[in-house]
């Protein structure tokens, strides 16, 4: 009898996920930078990018009926952005909470380096016929940037 242990994320290769946007009138507040809740829709756009270039589209979560569900959120504000400054969004999945939840980071910064914003989630892939939570499927792996090191 042999027994598998369960990966973990050294066991992966990790690509990261890069977005580009420029900061635009109608993601400011009244402070004139951008508004906390306009962080949570960008960043949201940046994984949406992500996972569709991985193979794993609007398309295919109506087709398959799974998809992913974000499951905690934290974000941390460095520095203000202001308008129609330009800022890139990385994104990469760090590790492993257990059999069906990863962790995925994501952070603001510009050509500089400099980071404005951090996020911090756990997700997992939500199986929308049972309405529950799947084991880790290893296309959803890929979407998220995760591949097995040879």
């Amino acid at each position: 009898m042999t027994s598998q242990r369960a990966h973990t994320i050294e066991d992966f290769n990790i690509e990261e996920g890069i977005y580009e946007f420029q900061v635009q009138e109608t993601h400011l507040d009244t402070f004139g930078h951008m508004n906390n809740a306009t962080y949570l829709t960008i960043f949201e756009q940046a994984r949406w990018d992500m996972i569709t270039k991985n193979g794993w589209g609007m398309d295919r979560i109506m087709r398959e009926k799974r998809g992913p569900v974000v499951l905690d959120i934290n974000i941390t504000f460095k520095s203000e952005l202001r308008l129609r400054q330009n800022v890139k969004i990385r994104s990469k999945a760090t590790s492993f909470v257990n059999s069906k939840v990863l962790t995925f980071e994501q952070e603001m910064f510009d050509d500089t380096g400099k980071v404005y914003t951090k996020f911090k989630m756990t997700a997992g892939l939500f199986d929308l016929k049972e309405r529950k939570l799947m084991g880790h499927d290893p296309d959803w792996l890929k979407a998220v940037g995760l591949s097995l090191k040879a």
